[in-house]
């Protein structure tokens, strides 16, 4: 299986057959990496947990300051399942859900 970590931008062609995801960040995850998108390419067919995996490995940080069950993660405006398999010109979209109204935020150190 082919797989290369997100880049900046997409080549105009890619002869190796390879799938193109693009991964977009929310304002509060863009602060924390200087990054407000990324490009990931991996063979076609490959599982979206593969694909996050590479995210959390390019960009520490956001797994150092989001521990697991605060990261929200979209897949083509949805939640993807870890076992989805992706297909070019797929869409992956990291956020920080908002707190439920009435619930106070507490300050992260």
């Amino acid at each position: 299986m082919v797989f290369l970590p997100p880049q900046k931008k997409e080549p105009a062609y890619r002869p190796d057959g390879s799938i193109a995801i693009r991964i977009t960040y929310d304002e509060t995850i863009q602060n924390l990496t200087g990054v407000a998108e990324d490009i990931s390419y991996a063979s076609p067919g490959a599982p979206f947990l593969m694909v996050f995996n590479s995210i959390l490995f390019e960009h520490p940080e956001i797994r150092k300051k989001f521990p697991p069950g605060v990261l929200g993660i979209e897949l083509n405006g949805g939640r993807p399942d870890v076992d989805t398999l992706l297909k070019d010109g797929d869409r992956i979209h990291l956020l920080i859900p908002s707190p439920p109204r009435g619930t106070k935020k507490r300050p992260r150190k």
